[in-house]
């Protein structure tokens, strides 16, 4: 199973909540972009947007100077819309995992159309 190491973040005073963990909200914009970063990466020339992202579950606190990584695996390739499962991780340990599902736009009309050259 191929697994990619997509984006990885320093956890920084800025990125906390008010009791003293990663805000969920920051760790969901890292989860977000990383998924992005993915299908730009992989599929040039097309446009994708986020269109779901599944149950997201939060497994460990992340700390102030811990490494995030993010992972994708798992990838399903559709005629419109490409989907996987992320892992974030600190060392080896799973702090949240989830599934993402990106679909691929027209850039003048917004509207789903089918992957160039998956």
């Amino acid at each position: 199973m191929a697994e990619y190491m997509i984006t990885t973040h320093l956890v920084k005073e800025f990125d906390l909540g008010i009791n003293g963990n990663l805000y969920g909200g920051r760790m969901l914009d890292w989860l977000d972009e990383a998924g992005a970063l993915f299908v730009h990466e992989k599929f040039k020339g097309n446009i994708f947007v986020t269109w779901k992202i599944g149950e997201t579950v939060f497994h460990k606190p992340v700390k102030q100077r811990e490494i995030v990584k993010m992972f994708i695996r798992n990838v399903e390739i559709r005629p419109c819309s490409v989907g996987f499962h992320v892992s974030a991780r600190v060392d080896s340990t799973e702090v949240l995992s989830t599934s993402m599902v990106f679909v691929c736009v027209d850039a003048e009309t917004g509207m789903k159309t089918e992957i160039k050259n998956p």
